[in-house]
């Protein structure tokens, strides 16, 4: 008698222990699934919010982009008025060579071939001796860069436009501009934007091409 009320008492303990892991393991599985919940959720606000709205940029579509210079990979100064009248500019701001996903939108256009009329400016805070060793060894890699890379010292270009993120204020790396792409006509005046919050994204270069094909 005494040997059964033992072993009752054990199997009372193991199935009130029994139900106590299943109530857990039941409540983590919940918890996963509002958290996966959440993120989803999350995802779709980032998704929706990709496009930075214009309220906020400086220069945006139907304005005429007051003139600018800056200095190319060969310490050249391009000016903006100097094309005025003859050629077309698609203008890209991006991060430098250390991110990756600039290096891939700059290979990119170079594999396109542009109508004569197309200008295509590339800039960034990178220092023209900079944009020059990028040109020479993307040469060596069997990657040509056909177009020219400007420096924005100072973030002054970035800064008249508007398009500067400032999620990276007193992160210690102010400066870094939207990934920003315009079409400028040849009297100076934006025909296409495209201002991302993301910044692994990029607009599709046949988007870009259809905004130029329509000049």
């Amino acid at each position: 008698m005494k040997k059964l009320l033992i072993f009752l008492s054990i199997l009372s303990i193991s199935c009130s222990s029994d139900k106590t892991e299943n109530k857990t393991s039941s409540q983590d599985s919940l918890q996963n699934n509002q958290i996966s919940q959440e993120a989803k959720s999350l995802d779709k606000v980032q998704a929706s919010a990709d496009t930075v709205s214009f309220e906020n940029i400086k220069i945006k579509p139907g304005d005429l982009v007051p003139d600018f210079s800056a200095q190319d990979e060969n310490s050249k100064i391009r000016k903006l008025s100097d094309l005025r009248g003859k050629k077309n500019l698609m203008l890209i701001f991006f991060r430098g060579y250390w991110w990756p996903h600039c290096k891939r939108q700059l290979a990119n256009l170079s594999n396109f071939k542009f109508a004569k009329d197309v200008e295509i400016w590339a800039i960034s805070v990178e220092s023209p001796e900079s944009s020059l060793a990028y040109k020479n060894s993307s040469r060596e890699k069997g990657q040509i860069i056909p177009f020219h890379l400007l420096w924005d010292k100072d973030n002054k270009i970035t800064k008249n436009f508007g398009i500067l993120d400032p999620r990276y204020i007193g992160s210690g790396k102010e400066g870094i501009p939207y990934a920003s792409t315009y079409v400028i006509n040849k009297e100076g005046v934006v025909t296409f934007a495209n201002i991302l919050l993301n910044y692994k994204s990029r607009p599709s270069i046949n988007k870009v091409l259809s905004s130029i094909n329509k000049l």
